[in-house]
């Protein structure tokens, strides 16, 4: 049985609009009914209605990349920095955790250089744990921060999807400076298994990403936040084969 209206409930997460969802999946059929048996097409209902999707969700994200771009270079849109506050030497007076028991050192350790007394084993994974720890070590980190996914900190790019990095941390300055204001640079910092290496959405993340890090350049930050003068924060993807080197190259 080929349901256009059912076809046009299956599309509403790409075309909210049901009519016009029900006019391009009628299309579709009318077209391989011209061709094709009725009851091969039907028997292949499902599997052309997802293939429809697909390419309905392929061509949103292309119209909307190029949108959003040239939004940017027509300074219609900016980019900017969405907080409350970004005093990174005043933590949250509460931050929930996970039950479990409490993240260690990959060696069984405590965290000396985590923003929040306890981190949670849950929140973190092994590859996560691996970063998280060679970051405590390191004598020029001010912090490092795990950054909660649907609750903290966020990226925004031309697809629906919020991007929630795996960790924030944040540099000791260069050179004397006062008490208030003694971090230098800031990472956001995600993460990657090499099973998401080439994946479609990782190629999406390290594309806002790299869009973020070239803007944050451009900006002058002290507009923003005051306490981010002198100061840039830089986004970055790391891979599980390279990420040791990476932060190394980051922390140089």
């Amino acid at each position: 049985m080929i349901d256009r209206y059912f076809a046009a409930s299956h599309l509403l997460g790409v075309m909210p609009n049901p009519w016009r969802g029900s006019e391009a999946a009628a299309k579709v059929f009318d077209a391989l009914l011209e061709k094709h048996p009725r009851q091969q097409v039907a028997a292949s209902y499902m599997f052309v209605l997802e293939e429809l999707r697909k390419r309905l969700e392929g061509e949103r994200d292309r119209l909307s990349r190029n949108v959003f771009f040239d939004m940017l270079k027509r300074d219609v849109m900016r980019f900017l920095v969405v907080t409350d506050d970004l005093a990174f030497n005043r933590a949250p007076s509460e931050v929930e955790i996970g039950r479990g028991r409490q993240a260690n050192r990959t060696d069984g350790s405590q965290f000396e250089l985590n923003l929040h007394e306890r981190t949670s084993e849950e929140e973190l994974n092994a590859l996560e744990t691996k970063v998280a720890t060679y970051l405590d070590q390191q004598a020029r980190l001010f912090f490092w921060y795990r950054n909660r996914s649907r609750k903290d900190y966020y990226v925004q790019g031309w697809k629906p999807r919020r991007v929630y990095a795996d960790f924030v941390f944040a540099l000791k300055a260069d050179g004397p400076s006062d008490d208030d204001e003694h971090f230098g640079d800031v990472f956001v910092l995600e993460t990657k298994g090499l099973h998401l290496k080439q994946s479609e959405d990782t190629d999406y993340k390290r594309s806002v990403f790299n869009t973020c890090s070239e803007l944050a350049k451009q900006e002058n930050w002290a507009t923003l936040v005051p306490t981010m003068r002198d100061k840039v924060v830089h986004f970055e993807i790391v891979d599980e084969d390279e990420w040791q080197q990476r932060l190394n190259a980051m922390l140089a």
